[in-house]
């Protein structure tokens, strides 16, 4: 998962094991928002930035693969502003991202967020939800804002 290449660039037709052939049993797994933060800011500032931290700033370092970003979380807060788009189902839709990549050999996935306290609660759901179903598996988040970069890359080394 090379920049959000689910497929690590191998053809995976008739494989199981996903994470063998992206040669890391650790997904990370970017989320952000769509929501707006005024006029000096893109509505996707959040996704960017946790999409950047997963790729440049842990992946780059550590050849972990990065999923697609996320790019909605819950933003209800931000509805009253133009372009901003709230996702209420967000711990369903990363329950199911988490699950496929387990399901697809991973091992640990690590999600990145880049939306702050407004998605943590949500990621922490998901999580916990997973990993009463999965023992074996290891789910982890790191926050784009709490120095992330390190603690994501000794998260991944760790393992």
């Amino acid at each position: 998962m090379r920049d959000g290449d689910p497929t690590c660039g191998v053809d995976l037709a008739g494989r199981r094991d996903v994470s063998r052939h992206c040669g890391s049993p650790t997904a990370l797994v970017p989320i952000g928002s769509t929501e707006h933060h005024g006029p000096h800011l893109p509505l996707g500032v959040d996704t960017h930035e946790a999409a950047d931290v997963a790729a440049a700033a842990v992946s780059a370092r550590t050849g972990v693969p990065v999923a697609p970003a996320i790019p909605h979380g819950d933003a209800d807060h931000h509805l009253a502003f133009p372009g901003t788009v709230s996702l209420p189902t967000v711990v369903s839709v990363l329950t199911d991202v988490h699950e496929s990549l387990l399901g697809h050999g991973f091992e640990t996935v690590l999600t990145v967020n880049g939306h702050r306290i407004a998605t943590l609660a949500a990621i922490g759901t998901a999580m916990s939800d997973v990993a009463a179903g999965r023992p074996d598996a290891t789910l982890a988040a790191i926050d784009t804002r709490d120095d992330g970069s390190r603690t994501a890359e000794r998260a991944v080394r760790s393992r």
